[in-house]
């Protein structure tokens, strides 16, 4: 939703066209990072729910930490290039959206139901698909840096 009015935003004020954002334009120059950091966060999210994610499932905390150890090692391995990508809001957002998206589930477990649980969702086969077209705009948006 809040994609949707910045696009709108975008619009209003001749910042996105027909073919995409509009180069060289003041909005699009000032808030094109902001982008990025998404970019590369939900790949690494989606990267390692999908080499991380088993049957059996995993906490969200602790997948969450996986995610940040991740996102380190792309970072030390030039694969990432944004340390603020690497939050945990971004994080709990990508996993929210991957959810949304069918990818993953979510449940709770535990004492009084407190512990939120990570499972496999019903589109968890097409996450492979995701993460290599995440990559593919990562690696686009690393070119034109």
């Amino acid at each position: 939703k809040l994609i949707a009015l910045l696009f709108d935003y975008y619009g209003d004020k001749a910042a996105i066209g027909a073919s995409g954002p509009v180069r060289g334009h003041p909005l699009v120059m000032a808030t094109m990072g902001v982008l990025d950091n998404f970019r590369e966060a939900y790949w690494m999210a989606a990267r390692t729910v999908a080499t991380t994610l088993s049957e059996e499932g995993i906490t969200e905390k602790a997948l969450v930490e996986e995610i940040k150890k991740h996102y380190q090692a792309g970072l030390l391995l030039g694969e990432v290039a944004r340390q603020e990508g690497s939050t945990v809001v971004l994080f709990r957002n990508a996993l929210n959206r991957f959810t949304e998206l069918g990818f993953v589930r979510s449940e709770k477990r535990g004492r009084s139901g407190r512990e939120r649980w990570i499972l496999q969702g019903t589109a968890y086969p097409n996450l492979g698909d995701f993460v290599e077209r995440l990559a593919a705009a990562v690696r686009i948006a690393h070119k034109k840096d």
